[in-house]
């Protein structure tokens, strides 16, 4: 075999690219290219290319290596390893040299391979890619055979290449050791000789035996090397011997960090599966990493099965979950909601939070809310309705319309009397619509003055008015992203029943004082106790006003009109009571239930709860008794309307004459009170 074919056999066997630097800066190939350089490549000749614009990792190698061709010493220049991504996006690992061979200033780049790669990673680049053993024999057979000339590109090696003979003798192939031959038993320990002779004679017969790792003791202290022996001839073997000190230290300290790391691992998977918590633990590809046993549980499937899937798939998500995830990843790491899942009768919520470590990796925990969400629904059910207590037919029909209008924005009128909970069933539209997080504002439009109502609602400008001594927003800006409850609307003032109008239908308000509009996103629920059509064809209240608030109706029976729900009324506000009061008071006799369901309650349901206080306060017995009820509840049929005359000058007389603690001391709203005034004939004045 000539020089020329034992460096072109080397070459092949390396995936070694060779360039030669032409005087323009330019690079030519020194010999056949190998086939991975296509990708890397303009042209499959590789005349005069510029190599730093082939390959990126080179242009700053490029400055070093000219500095080192202007001023050669032996050995070579190494840089790498690299990854780089060729034309195909094929990610290749590469080492580069620079030396000069000749008078030529050559440049080699070598293709390391996938395992060198994934062995960088795992070992922290502590480990260099092994020879492959069916090289070894062409590599060795280029060293031996390569002219003096050639040898700088083999000298370079930083491994020891050796053949080897049965009888325990050896030459070294490189590093000035090829004239010399020695005896292993000089160099090696008894059990390590007889471990390398057993090799030699095995590598000798064709076969092709374990790599050997050994110590020895050196002036520095304990050496580690390994040495793979392969076939050479029949009565040689080659062996290349590796200084691995640096790769057993650092596996070494891999392996007890990766020791501790399982610790903290199985002690935080320990925690989190007794917090009841599931943990996945997700990679910068979307790979789970590390699935707590109870993920795998609440996923239903093994921990060893999950790592390694792509997060979203192992959760088998819904679309509509999956945008919702989306959505959640996209927003700030300290905004990000948790994302309800459902997986058959259990519910998960996912809270999506980044590694503190590295933000391209994440962390999700997985809740288990089943129970709760059960319970939450219990309450919120309770709550919602507690107010409005009830099994009556006439009820019933209230709370399906709550809940048939509660998911629109549809405007909603609640008609009733005064004092038979309108408001309450405006909270209940609020909490079970989509507004429900948002706030919920209350006002009573009756009795107030047209630039007090305007003002309440739209807000104002500093200055816009006297006593205006600063910029105000109204009612409907207070309630955005909520609902906005305005009760008695048939008491609007007309000039401000017009802006109402184009607020609704527009959906911009416009501060008094002020020319801008504003944008607005609020649901308005309406009530009143006034039959609007009748004021419509009086001329008081907006036909077009009429037409925009009616979309949604819900009719509130009077307590008179559902008598069979005031045990169930009168047990609720006992209970409150008791707590207020601090009288252990039990429940109503039959006698004095009797009375109250036989009494009109002109003022419903807020009359009732204030009948009964006044009785919780009288009782001496631990049951409520007909007389400790106020005295108007059981007047004879004919005198109803004096007793009730009587009630109201009552309350005026205690109240010292004023109107709006008179109306509180008798349940009744101030609208109710005036009106009630005016039809009992007493003087308001």
């Amino acid at each position: 075999m000539t020089d020329r074919s034992a460096l072109q056999g080397l070459l092949a066997v390396l995936d070694c690219a060779v360039f030669a630097e032409n005087d323009d800066g330019s690079f030519s190939a020194a010999d056949r290219l190998p086939y991975w350089c296509e990708g890397f490549l303009p042209t499959p000749a590789a005349d005069r290319v510029r190599l730093e614009q082939c390959f990126l990792f080179l242009e700053t190698f490029l400055e070093e290596a000219r500095r080192f061709w202007a001023d050669p010493a032996p050995g070579r220049l190494n840089s790498g390893p690299w990854t780089e991504a060729d034309a195909a996006g094929c990610e290749r690992t590469l080492h580069a040299s620079a030396l000069m061979h000749r008078d030529r200033r050559l440049l080699m780049i070598n293709l390391l391979g996938d395992d060198f790669a994934e062995t960088q990673r795992v070992l922290q680049r502590a480990r260099t890619l092994a020879l492959d053993l069916e090289r070894l024999g062409r590599v060795a057979l280029a060293l031996d055979r390569a002219a003096p000339g050639e040898r700088t590109l083999l000298e370079a090696s930083p491994d020891t290449l050796m053949l080897l003979r049965p009888d325990g003798g050896y030459v070294e192939l490189n590093h000035g050791g090829a004239s010399r031959l020695r005896r292993l038993d000089e160099l090696l320990p008894p059990d390590v000789c007889a471990l390398f002779t057993a090799h030699i004679r095995s590598a000798v017969d064709g076969f092709t035996p374990p790599p050997i790792r050994y110590e020895l003791e050196s002036s520095q202290g304990a050496r580690h090397y390994e040495s793979r022996i392969a076939p050479f001839d029949d009565s040689q073997a080659l062996a290349i011997v590796r200084d691995i000190t640096e790769l057993v230290r650092s596996e070494r300290e891999l392996e007890q960090r990766l020791s501790k790391l399982r610790r903290r691992q199985e002690d935080l998977a320990l925690v989190l599966d007794e917090l009841d918590v599931g943990a996945l633990f997700i990679d910068e590809h979307a790979r789970i990493t590390l699935a707590s046993d109870s993920a795998a549980r609440l996923l239903a499937a093994a921990s060893d099965d999950l790592s390694g899937l792509d997060w979203m798939d192992a959760l088998a998500l819904k679309r509509s979950e999956r945008a919702a995830l989306e959505s959640a990843l996209a927003a700030p790491a300290g905004d990000r909601p948790r994302v309800r899942l459902r997986r058959d009768d259990v519910i998960l919520e996912a809270d999506l939070r980044p590694d503190p470590r590295d933000a391209a990796r994440l962390m999700v925990f997985l809740y288990d809310v089943s129970e709760v969400e059960t319970l939450r629904r219990r309450v919120e059910e309770h709550a919602v309705f507690e107010d409005m207590i009830g099994q009556s037919a006439a009820m019933q029909d209230v709370y399906r319309l709550i809940e048939d209008l509660a998911p629109v924005d549809s405007t909603v009128l609640v008609e009733g009397e005064t004092g038979s909970g309108k408001e309450l069933v405006a909270r209940a539209l609020h909490n079970r619509s989509r507004r429900a997080a948002g706030p919920f504002v209350a006002v009573n439009c009756a009795g107030l003055p047209e630039s007090i109502v305007a003002s309440q609602l739209f807000g104002h400008k500093r200055g816009a008015f006297t006593g205006a001594i600063q910029d105000q927003r109204g009612l409907f800006e207070a309630a955005h992203g909520g609902t906005l409850f305005l009760d008695e609307i048939g008491d609007v003032p007309p000039g401000v029943q017009t802006s109402l109008l184009r607020v609704l239908q527009d959906k911009m308000v416009t501060r008094l004082g002020e020319t801008t509009s504003r944008k607005v996103d609020c649901r308005v629920v309406v009530a009143t106790h006034r039959d609007l059509a009748a004021e419509v064809r009086e001329g008081r209240f907006r036909a077009d006003l009429l037409y925009r608030i009616r979309v949604g109706r819900i009719h509130l029976p009077a307590l008179r009109e559902r008598r069979e729900d005031i045990p169930l009324l009168a047990k609720r506000f006992l209970a409150d009571l008791r707590a207020e009061i601090g009288k252990p008071v039990a429940g109503v006799s039959t006698e004095a239930m009797r009375t109250l369901t036989g009494y009109p309650w002109p003022g419903n349901v807020r009359e009732l709860r204030s009948a009964l206080e006044y009785a919780v306060i009288r009782a001496r017995s631990e049951r409520i008794q007909p007389e400790d009820l106020p005295p108007e509840l059981d007047p004879p049929p004919a005198d109803q309307e004096e007793a009730e005359r009587r009630r109201y000058e009552d309350a005026l007389d205690r109240a010292d004459g004023n109107r709006t603690r008179a109306a509180e001391l008798l349940g009744v709203s101030r609208a109710t009170f005036y009106r009630r005034l005016s039809q009992l004939g007493l003087d308001a004045g």
